[in-house]
């Protein structure tokens, strides 16, 4: 049992991992608040804590702990929708949920559990914390809920707080601990968007919100023909078949993008391919590289499968990544994270 004197800040969206995940700290003996962030959607007045997080408030009174909703809407159009349509005018393919992991929530929750003396924050995430010399995050032990990836851009002054409780769990063994403790949202589904596009499709999003970057212009073929015109590059993805309608006798996809001059690259399967990566804005979850090279396991989506790497430490602190095979589905703007067995090393973003 913990110290009753130990209080979490528990972060409560509304779900069934995040109201597990408060539960069963509460179950050890700590404290537990629940907060809340309120963050800025596409919709009408922009704020959805009266809908939304009826579900956060409904889980905190049938706890029995007290909850707090923490307005955050301007700081997140400004630095997470502002990163994402950044990123899209960039040509990239932006991941906005593990930058709002870290520059948002970690530093909110963090933020409240300071105002409040707190001692820890906990959240629904399936990750493990493993305290040696520093702390490290580990692979979760249900493999198809692990959510090292998007927590990789945490480091140790976030980690030194942060108690993951359903890192030993099973999916299905928290739908039951809520069923059982007659959690109201134990049958709550998930949500796979992103939480800003309130319900749109991200055409319309940034048609509303960055119709600048739906400027239209040339599709042309690796070997320099025009072929067509497109809709705006925002709306494209590096190795996207679909939607780039052209006619061809062979299946065309996106190679590129090409800023300056506005045109979207195309061009046959073969010429996908690539076999190293240069990867930026470093992120060492321990502080530092394992070594200057060193050998890992990365993952450059959260859903794909692990490819085994060399890696160098550049005088840059860029990094250069060796695959021991080609692949198609390397994507300028999204998040390359490191392993080394279940130990997640940290992250970087893919130039």
């Amino acid at each position: 049992m913990a110290n009753n004197k130990q209080m979490v800040i528990a972060g409560l969206s509304g779900g069934v991992d995040s109201a597990v995940a408060a539960a069963l700290l509460l179950d050890q003996g700590y404290d537990v608040t629940g907060v809340s962030l309120d963050l800025w959607h596409a919709g009408p007045g922009f704020s959805n804590s009266e809908d939304t997080y009826r579900d956060a408030h409904r889980v905190a009174k049938h706890l029995g702990i007290p909850w707090i909703l923490v307005d955050r809407r301007k700081s997140f159009r400004d630095q997470v929708v502002g990163y994402y349509l950044s990123s899209l005018q960039k040509g990239q393919t932006p991941n906005p949920c593990i930058v709002c992991n870290r520059i948002m929530k970690w530093h909110s929750l963090l933020e409240t559990a300071d105002g409040l003396g707190a001692d820890y924050v906990t959240t629904g995430h399936y990750a493990r914390r493993h305290v040696s010399e520093t702390i490290e995050l580990h692979k979760a032990r249900d493999p198809s809920k692990d959510q090292s990836y998007f927590l990789s851009i945490l480091g140790q002054a976030e980690l030194k707080r942060t108690l993951f409780p359903l890192g030993e769990f099973m999916k299905i063994d928290v739908r039951k601990y809520a069923k059982d403790r007659r959690i109201p949202v134990a049958d709550r589904k998930e949500s796979q968007d992103l939480c800003f596009l309130g319900g749109m499709e991200q055409r319309s999003f940034i048609t509303q919100y960055a119709p600048e970057l739906l400027r239209k212009g040339e599709i042309v073929h690796h070997d320099g023909r025009i072929l067509g015109e497109h809709t705006g590059l925002a709306n494209y993805t590096e190795g996207q078949r679909k939607g780039i309608r052209i006619a061809s006798s062979a299946p065309l996809y996106v190679i590129r993008k090409d800023i300056q001059t506005n045109q979207l690259i195309v061009g046959e399967k073969e010429l996908l391919g690539r076999s190293s990566m240069i990867i930026r804005d470093i992120n060492w979850i321990r502080g530092k590289a394992p070594g200057e090279n060193f050998s890992a396991i990365v993952k450059i989506r959260y859903r794909a499968v692990g490819l085994e790497v060399e890696i160098h430490v550049r005088q840059d602190k860029k990094l250069d990544v060796r695959l021991s095979r080609q692949i198609r589905d390397v994507t300028p703007g999204q998040a390359l994270v490191m392993y080394q067995g279940d130990n997640c090393l940290g992250m970087g973003f893919i130039e």
